[in-house]
């Protein structure tokens, strides 16, 4: 583990130049440390990617099969449908739809078309904060809303 000296009190534009370029300092060691460590990562992610998309694609041929073995005895495992989940010794396969969705394709010409039918727009209001900031004084007394003035904030600069 890095450890920085630290400075206890700073008493002239000589001691802040130093502390300035300590900052400076470790900041470029964070740096360096971060891509090392993304490095890392990546060379870990390549080691078990292949294995991964293997041991997936393995699953998904089994699952497929049991998916087609169970589908062409829907009737018999389900008992005409009245039960959706059946057991295999310790293990269980269901059936559940999902419910409706609606899928846009062309956002821009499906609102065109739902605007010509008049149904299925909704319209959403919102607050123009960007009004309000430059005209305060009309919203001085509102309950529910406040203008507040940009705070000073301290960075360190390069």
């Amino acid at each position: 583990m890095l450890k920085a000296k630290v400075t206890r009190g700073l008493r002239g534009t000589g001691d802040v130049e130093n502390a300035l370029a300590q900052v400076l300092s470790l900041d470029a060691k964070i740096d360096d440390l971060t891509r090392e460590m993304d490095h890392h990562k990546n060379q870990l992610v390549d080691t078990y990617q292949e294995q991964l998309e293997g041991l997936r694609f393995e699953i998904d041929e089994i699952v497929s099969k049991i998916r087609d073995y169970c589908n062409a005895r829907y009737d018999e495992l389900t008992q005409g449908g009245r039960h959706k989940t059946v057991c295999f010794g310790k293990h269980k396969v269901s059936w559940r739809k999902n419910p409706p969705s609606v899928q846009v394709h062309d956002k821009a010409k499906a609102l065109a078309e739902l605007k010509r039918k008049g149904k299925g727009v909704r319209t959403s209001q919102s607050i123009d904060k960007a009004f309000i900031l430059k005209n305060p004084d009309l919203f001085a007394k509102c309950k529910h809303l406040a203008v507040v003035d940009g705070a000073e904030t301290f960075e360190v600069l390069e």
